[in-house]
């Protein structure tokens, strides 16, 4: 094989994995969105997509709530490459790990992890198929 050959290989090799891990974490994403149990939505609102670094703190509050840092870091993947760091999906609510614990009737205990796993399982059978 070229060096020019292997090279368009590679090339090509990076942009169907970006794809693919693109729609993974925007599945996911969507996924703990709507999975995320509802009082004021402030819990449902902070789910905020970054790249190369994670999100530390909320944003809004239970009054004012806000979707525009949410619909930004749905952009911010959208445009990600790998060269740029890791992808991050973080919640910063101080009660999110009480929802994820089961205090809401909305969600099943663990519903985090429930979702990551059962988008995982399905993206992982449609790489397959």
């Amino acid at each position: 094989m070229k060096k020019g050959q292997a090279k368009k290989i590679g090339v090509k090799l990076v942009n169907v994995t970006e794809k693919a891990a693109k729609k993974l974490v925007l599945d996911i994403h969507e996924g703990l969105v709507v999975g995320t149990p509802v009082d004021t939505g402030w819990a449902r609102s902070n789910w905020l997509l970054s790249v190369g670094k994670s999100v530390t703190s909320p944003v809004g509050s239970k009054e004012k709530i806000s979707v525009a840092e949410q619909n930004a870091g749905v952009g911010s993947i959208l445009g990600w490459k790998f060269t740029q760091g890791p992808a991050y999906d973080t919640n910063n609510v101080p009660y999110i790990r009480t929802l994820n614990g089961g205090s809401s009737k909305q969600a099943p205990r663990g519903f985090i992890e429930l979702t990551i796993q059962r988008v995982v399982s399905s993206f992982n059978r449609k790489r397959l198929e």
